[in-house]
């Protein structure tokens, strides 16, 4: 689940989490956060610049994004929680 904050006119930002595995649901992905900056956006040219935010492994499991479902949808037991503690503001 990315988050998306609009700044200044023709600035958007933008974090996300990446996982290293094959699939989220991988019980051993090492996930990172990860930060884009999108300036000019309102013009035929937009730039991007992307980083991996930290180093570090910010968490070393699968996380489900199916809410309450994560206990019965089948796949690897994810941890729900992880994924709502990251936000940006402007």
């Amino acid at each position: 689940m990315p988050w998306i904050v609009g700044g200044s006119s023709g600035i958007v930002d933008v974090t996300w989490l990446g996982w290293s595995a094959a699939s989220r649901d991988t019980i051993n992905s090492n996930w990172h956060v990860f930060f884009a900056q999108v300036t000019n956006a309102v013009t035929g040219s937009p730039t991007i610049a992307q980083n991996q935010v930290e180093t570090a492994i910010m968490h070393n499991h699968s996380i489900c994004f199916d809410g309450f479902a994560c206990t019965s949808n089948g796949v690897p037991q994810g941890e729900p929680g992880t994924a709502i503690w990251l936000s940006i503001t402007p």
